[in-house]
């Protein structure tokens, strides 16, 4: 399946701003609003090597979640 249909069931309006959306796609970040806050998504995508994470997709994860970290962002993971 389609971890974006997922994602645009979960968001507010099912809008999604992905970061990186070419690098490590067997991962998706990026930024959405649930409940009209604004939140970070990180979530694995089967689509794509059965959604496995490799060296590119943790170093993409782990900078996003830095990322919003450093603006105290809340983060929703979603894992398959």
């Amino acid at each position: 399946y389609n971890i974006h249909k997922i994602i645009k069931l979960i968001t507010d309006d099912g809008d999604f701003f992905e970061i990186k959306p070419r690098f490590a796609r067997n991962i998706v970040v990026g930024f959405a609003r649930v409940g009209g806050k604004p939140v970070g998504i990180v979530a694995n995508q089967p689509m794509i090597i059965g959604g496995a994470i490799d060296v590119d997709a943790a170093d993409k994860a782990a900078h996003f979640i830095n990322l919003c970290d450093a603006f105290n962002i809340p983060l929703v993971f979603l894992g398959d």
